[in-house]
């Protein structure tokens, strides 16, 4: 069973805030923007069709293809791209 975009939104967006949140905790890390890949290759593990906030713990979040994210990295190796890839277990989330 699917669950409604308005779920999976608030579900990335608490694992987003707790990933920010948790880096920080352990290595005092901030970040000026996060990148995360949204890889859409018509598989079970695609980034669902959502739309995130702009800004989550006071850091911007950008979703970018994978391929870009791959090109902006290798040009600004200060940047932190996130090739996500998962399914969401609503039980288990």
């Amino acid at each position: 069973m699917a669950l409604p975009k308005n779920e999976l939104t608030k579900i990335y967006t608490q694992a987003f805030a707790e990933f920010i949140k948790a880096t920080y905790k352990k290595d005092k890390t901030t970040f000026n923007t996060l990148f995360f890949g949204k890889h859409v290759y018509g598989q079970p593990d695609d980034f669902p069709n959502i739309e995130l906030p702009a800004t989550i713990e006071k850091t911007p979040i950008r979703l970018v293809a994978p391929e870009l994210g791959q090109k902006i990295q290798e040009q600004r190796k200060s940047l932190v791209y996130i090739n996500m890839m998962g399914w969401i277990n609503k039980t288990k989330a």
